[in-house]
């Protein structure tokens, strides 16, 4: 096995950075549609069949796994459960690379988190992961925290389009293996974000070169791209890099049961998910010259009564919850029925406030909360994923009658589907039938308030900056706000509120909502999507 790192012109590629967050946001609601439009399914009738002497190499790959390292809570996946799965398929055959399309940071499990996400990585480097991209969450980690998870790895990650100040790639940008009596290239891309990578259109170019010189120069038998890019992004940088023969794809959190294939380049596309609840199979027979042919393709759910953990990793992973977060799988509460974003935020307002004994809780339900609770026992764990990283940092701030007032307002005037309304506990909202609204809140009395530290930055702070930007009056634009750490999480304050409660969530959750008076008219509809949009992609 042998790296290929160089890079002939990356330096001269770092084009002018386009294709903004907001427009690659745009595209990943649109996905669905445009893959359906532009990209071919193969079916499994379509598999080939290739003579005993040609070249194969087994593909295992996942994405997305989000520091879903403990059991699966609804008894599917976690990294145990993977790496058993590959185990088992690698003392069966020793043509098999195992691939991980990025962001097996955050969004997972307590005891990772409280690790920065080390312990996810070092997971992975004991399964063996071959190659790892890196994903837009790890990239919110920092460079020297990327540094560091790489090292876990066995130095796996690879990014040819993440790209320091002397245009060089950070990482490496690609390896060659060999396996099955052929020689593999695979090369790692990033999401293409406004620093540290090349743009959308720079990437393209870069990966086009970069291919070509993996064929020409590395003699590679099969190119294969890790891109923590949905299938619609991978498309397009297939069409800009046609040496390419295999993109498997990630952050989108699609489950492709069979590969798509770009009509243009014949490029097959794949993706397994998210959460450790899966693993891609794709089994390719070569031919010199031509585009590999599929012999076999199959997503396996890693189902715990049809497939077994690895023993060693599991006890592992307990052990080390068990020093670094005890009380992780403490049952708090028994749930009838799912809650989702509204339901969680308005349970998680009134529970800081509680906590923190402060006037007003406010708890954003699409910024914040990201996974439901679902019906049964809710241990600890459980309330940490729900809002995970987002969640658990909370500040105080001291705000005036008038001032939050003014928050509400300006939330509900902004774009529902990017800005959205806070949920709250303290007061009481009266809405007119043009929209307005109105609290019961003193205008000069000055509130303790807490809320999530992310809701503070990019939503209270954000609003504010854009206000005083414009030059525009009103109470958001009179003058600079300041808050302080709240000493605790809404995890602690969560589950001793629903630990202590004298009546069930749901008496407790319709308590709530007739105490704020007026809802948010569109929560009927985002409670639907975001508990839709959940369970499509846990299937």
């Amino acid at each position: 096995m042998g790296d290929v790192t160089g890079l002939p012109g990356v330096a001269a590629a770092a084009a002018p950075r386009g294709w903004s967050a907001r427009a690659r946001s745009v595209r990943r609601l649109r996905c669905v549609a445009v893959v359906a439009t532009l990209l071919v399914a193969l079916g499994a009738p379509g598999w080939a069949e290739a003579p005993q002497d040609e070249p194969r190499v087994l593909l295992l790959y996942t994405n997305d796994i989000h520091d879903h390292v403990r059991p699966g809570a609804d008894g599917v996946g976690g990294l145990p459960w993977v790496a058993g799965y590959v185990a088992g398929v690698r003392a069966q055959r020793d043509d098999v690379l195992l691939l991980d399309a990025g962001d097996a940071a955050e969004k997972g499990d307590l005891v990772a988190f409280l690790t920065h996400s080390e312990l996810t990585f070092e997971a992975m480097g004991r399964i063996g992961y071959d190659a790892i991209a890196v994903g837009n969450h790890e990239h919110n980690l920092g460079l020297n925290q990327l540094r560091r998870l790489d090292a876990l790895t066995g130095h796996r990650l690879l990014a040819l389009n993440f790209i320091g100040a002397d245009g060089l790639p950070m990482f490496a940008p690609s390896r060659v293996f060999e396996r099955g009596g052929a020689r593999i290239a695979v090369i790692g891309m990033a999401l293409p974000r406004t620093h540290d990578t090349l743009d959308f259109a720079a990437s393209a170019q870069a990966l086009g070169r970069h291919a070509v010189m993996l064929r020409e120069q590395a003699a590679a038998d099969l190119v294969v791209v890790v891109a923590h890019v949905g299938t619609e992004d991978a498309s397009r940088w297939s069409r800009a890099a046609p040496e390419v023969d295999v993109f498997v794809t990630g952050h989108t959190h699609q489950t492709l049961e069979a590969p798509l294939r770009v009509p243009e380049t014949g490029a097959l596309l794949v993706q397994a998910g998210a959460n450790a609840r899966k693993v891609g199979r794709l089994e390719l027979a070569l031919r010199h010259g031509e585009r590999p042919d599929v012999l076999s393709a199959e997503i396996v759910v890693l189902d715990h009564e049809r497939s077994a953990p690895d023993e060693a990793m599991l006890a592992w992973i307990k052990q080390r919850e068990a020093e670094l977060a005890p009380g992780a799988g403490e049952v708090v509460v028994q749930l009838e029925a799912p809650l989702g974003w509204f339901a969680i935020a308005r349970l998680s307002a009134a529970a800081i406030r509680h906590h923190a004994q402060a006037d007003i809780g406010l708890y954003h339900p699409t910024h914040v909360v990201r996974n439901p609770l679902v019906p049964g026992a809710v241990t600890v764990n459980d309330l940490f994923r729900a809002a995970s990283d987002r969640g658990h940092p909370l500040v105080e701030v001291e705000l005036s009658g008038t001032e939050i007032e003014a928050y509400l307002l300006a939330l509900a005037r902004r774009d529902p589907r990017r800005w959205g309304e806070t949920q709250w506990s303290g007061f009481r909202v009266t809405r007119s039938g043009d929209g307005a609204l109105t609290t019961d809140l003193e205008t000069s009395r000055r509130y303790r308030v807490v809320m999530p530290q992310r809701e503070w930055e990019k939503r209270f702070l954000r609003l504010t900056e854009q206000l005083q930007g414009a030059e525009r009056d009103g109470p958001l634009a009179a003058r600079a706000f300041t808050a302080r750490p709240a000493g605790f999480s809404s995890v602690d304050a969560l589950a001793g509120y629903l630990a202590d409660l004298p009546e069930s969530v749901e008496q407790t959750l319709a308590r709530l909502a007739a105490a704020q008076g007026d809802a948010d008219p569109l929560e009927a509809t985002a409670e639907a999507l975001f508990m839709a949009r959940t369970y499509r992609n846990a299937e």
